[in-house]
C-alpha cells in the first residue's frame, strides 16, 4: 500500500482510500441503470482542484457544488437529464482532483466543450478538461466506468471460490477493465458517487430523475436528437446486472468492451482491434 503525505514534516501518513466493493456496485449500478435508458456517460470531465484555488476538502467540496449547479443550469436550459458518475482521487503530480462522467447528447458535445472552457476562464486557471468521442459510444460509457473504479481495494472478494464458474476466487480487481492506480488519501466524504437522476432513490422508483415523464402508459420521448423507450407504469425497480450476481465481465460490460480490451471476439474467437490507449491521461487496458 503506497501512503500520501501532504506535510513532508509529518510522522504519521494517512493510507491511501480504495474504492470498496459496496462503492463499486453503486457505482455499477447507476451506470447500468443510465445504459438501460440510452444515457451513454462517455463524456469526461477532469478537474484539478488546485488549479482552481482551492485544495482542503470543504474548499473542494463546496467547489465541487458550485460547479454541479452551474453543470445544471446549462443542461437544464437544454432539457438534457443531469446523469453522471464520479470519484475523487489525489495524484502526486496534480493533487486532489475529480473524475466525472456524463450524459451529453451528440448535438451539444462541441458546444459543451466551450462552455468547459468558458467555465475555466471565470473560476480557474486551466485545471478543466473535457474528453468526449464525437459521437454517443457505450463502450466508452463501459470503460470509463472501470477508469473511475480504477483505484480499487485488491483484498476485495467478490465472489468465493466454491461459487464461481471456474472454481477461483474473484477479487474486484479481476472486474476492472483498467490497470490499478494508487488513489492515494482523500478526505472528501464520499470517494465515489452519482448524480440524483441515478441514484438509489431513482432506480427504485425504476427511472431516471429529470427526464421529461410519458404519459402512465410509457413511451417513447425525444432527448435531444435522441429517442429513449420508458417502461409503463407500474414501472419495477431497477437491478443491475452486478446486483444480480453476474460476475462474469462478458455480460457486465458488453461484447464490444471485452473483445477491445482483450482483443478477443466474443463471436468469431479472433483477435479485434484493441480500444485506444489515448483516452486519459496514461490510460493502460490490460486484459481482464
Amino acid at each position: 500500500m503506497t501512503l500520501f503525505n501532504d506535510n513532508p514534516f509529518g510522522t504519521a501518513a494517512k493510507p491511501s482510500r480504495f474504492i470498496s466493493e459496496a462503492e463499486f456496485a453503486a457505482v455499477y449500478a447507476a451506470a447500468d441503470f443510465a445504459a438501460a435508458f440510452d444515457l451513454c456517460l462517455d463524456t469526461s470531465v477532469t478537474i484539478t482542484w488546485r488549479d482552481f484555488g482551492v485544495q482542503a476538502p470543504e474548499e473542494v467540496q463546496a467547489a465541487f457544488e458550485r460547479f454541479e449547479k452551474c453543470l445544471r443550469d446549462w443542461l437544464t436550459r437544454r432539457t438534457v437529464p443531469m446523469a453522471y458518475i464520479y470519484c475523487h482521487e489525489r495524484g502526486a503530480r496534480v493533487g486532489l482532483h475529480t473524475h466525472l462522467n456524463l450524459f451529453v447528447p451528440n448535438i451539444y458535445r462541441n458546444e459543451f466543450k466551450v462552455w468547459a472552457a468558458s467555465y475555466t476562464r471565470r473560476c480557474g486557471r486551466g485545471g478543466l478538461m473535457v474528453s468526449t468521442p464525437p459521437i454517443e459510444t457505450m463502450w466508452l460509457h463501459w470503460w470509463k466506468v472501470g477508469y473511475i473504479c480504477k483505484g480499487y481495494d485488491r483484498q476485495q472478494v467478490v465472489q468465493d471460490a466454491r461459487s464461481s464458474v471456474d472454481g477461483r476466487t474473484v477479487y474486484l480487481g479481476d472486474l476492472i477493465p483498467v490497470a490499478w492506480r494508487d488513489p492515494g488519501v482523500i478526505d472528501m466524504k464520499q470517494r465515489v458517487g452519482c448524480s440524483r437522476s441515478l441514484d438509489r432513490s431513482a432506480r427504485a422508483r425504476g427511472i431516471p430523475g429529470g427526464v421529461v415523464d410519458v404519459a402512465e402508459r410509457g413511451g417513447v420521448i425525444d432527448i435531444s436528437g435522441v429517442r429513449h423507450r420508458f417502461p409503463a407504469s407500474p414501472r419495477k425497480p431497477f437491478r443491475s446486472r452486478y446486483e444480480d450476481g453476474c460476475r462474469d465481465v462478458r455480460k457486465l460490460y458488453g461484447d464490444d468492451l471485452f473483445a477491445r480490451v482483450t482483443g478477443i471476439s466474443t463471436s468469431t474467437a479472433v483477435p479485434v482491434m484493441a480500444a485506444p490507449t489515448a483516452v486519459e491521461e496514461d490510460l493502460e487496458l490490460p486484459p481482464f
